[in-house]
Parts: C-alpha cells; sequence; structure tokens
C-alpha cells in the first residue's frame, strides 16, 4: 500500500477538517505508524466508519393518529 492510500484511509477514520491537515502535515514514518496502530485497533480497513450507520430496516416516524391506535394505548 502506498504513502498517500495509507493517508486516505487515516484521514477517513475522522472527518474533521483539522485533522485532515495534520495528517497532510505529518512524515511518511509517522503516517505508517498511525496507519498500522489504527488497523491493529480495528478503526480502519474491514470495519465501516464509525459515525456511519446501517440500518436493516426501512425506518419511518410514527404520525400522531399511529399513537392513538388501540394497540399502541395499552403499551
Amino acid at each position: 500500500m502506498t504513502i498517500k492510500k495509507m493517508r486516505e484511509a487515516i484521514i477517513d477514520a475522522y472527518a474533521g477538517p483539522v485533522w485532515r491537515m495534520k495528517v497532510q502535515a505529518m512524515k511518511e514514518n509517522q503516517v505508517v505508524a498511525i496507519y498500522r496502530n489504527m488497523l491493529e485497533r480495528g478503526q480502519i480497513g474491514q470495519k465501516p466508519h464509525k459515525n456511519a450507520t446501517k440500518f436493516d430496516e426501512k425506518c419511518v416516524q410514527m404520525t400522531i393518529w399511529d399513537y392513538m391506535t388501540p394497540e399502541n394505548k395499552e403499551k
């Protein structure tokens, strides 16, 4: 893996613009060290981004009428 791809993976781990600037200013050996550390901890790689959300079901907001049905009043 190239240093450029390592930088991109590290940048993608956190979404802040300050973090992006810090990673771009890092020396190559520091990028490799941080990349390997994050890879070992599971922060990058096969695992999805920590802020990414994936729902198995479609989420639908309930209306006031959904709350007023007899089966919901008993709860």
